[in-house]
């Protein structure tokens, strides 16, 4: 947001200098000026955002590509650390109490094919 400002100032001082140099209304060119400089630095900077962010997820990705590879050292059917961990707290994430989404466990599971079965 802050960069958007400072073009849309830029933008508006240069529109005021080139009504007063044209001998113009400064306010239109105050006003076209300084928006067109808003769209073109929030564009350029959205667009910049956009790059950075897909150029750490690409390098997230590798990483634990990378991780998730298996050794050449030692027994190839180990998984390494960081990959367990990761299916580790995949596998028992809890949901909150609240939460109308829960975990069935076996029991519940039994209980609830007895009913159908029942019905």
């Amino acid at each position: 947001m802050t960069p958007t400002t400072y073009g849309a100032t830029v933008g508006a001082r240069a529109g005021v200098g080139v009504g007063l140099y044209k001998r113009q209304i400064p306010f239109t060119w105050f006003t076209s000026t300084g928006a067109n400089c808003a769209i073109a630095t929030c564009c350029f900077c959205i667009g910049t955002g956009i790059n950075f962010g897909a150029r750490m997820l690409k390098e997230y990705g590798l990483h634990h590509l990378l991780a998730g590879q298996v050794s050449n050292e030692g027994d190839k059917a180990t998984i390494s650390a960081s990959k367990q961990s990761l299916l580790s707290a995949l596998y028992n994430f809890e949901l909150p109490g609240w939460s109308p989404i829960q975990k069935l466990d076996e029991e519940e599971a039994k209980r609830r094919l007895v009913e159908r079965e029942n019905q």
